[in-house]
């Protein structure tokens, strides 16, 4: 099945199935899902799981956003919770925010009062 929605500027386009109830949305995409929310883009072949207070994405492809400058393109996954996000990442993260670029095939791990960062590539700051 193929779907292409244009929902308020936001554009689904998919092959698998869009399943949402109360409180729950999950998205299983062999697509793309691109918006321009915020100038965000989405592309990936795997899935988006959303619940109240939790969101967990896994992707085969990338996640592209340009809210606050930052580009993010992996093959890993991001998992995020109330006060927690982990990204565990086989790509790169790119940021301009603060002149920031992180390139790493570790992860990033952040916590309430916490951040770790193991790294494999390399972190480059020009704040200062």
């Amino acid at each position: 099945m193929k779907a292409d929605v244009d929902l308020g500027s936001i554009r689904l386009v998919f092959l698998g199935g869009l399943q949402s109830s109360l409180g729950s949305i999950r998205l299983v995409f062999l697509g793309g899902l691109q918006s321009s929310l915020g100038s965000i883009r989405l592309v990936f072949l795997g899935r988006l799981q959303s619940s109240l207070g939790s969101i967990r994405l896994v992707f085969l492809g990338g996640l592209q956003s340009s809210l606050g400058s930052i580009r993010l393109v992996f093959l890993g996954r991001l998992q995020s919770s109330l006060g927690s996000i982990r990204l565990v990442f086989l790509g790169g993260l790119q940021s301009s925010l603060g002149s920031i670029r992180l390139v790493f095939l570790g992860g990033l791990q952040s916590s309430l009062g916490s951040i770790r960062l193991v790294f494999l590539g390399g972190l480059q700051s020009s704040l200062g």
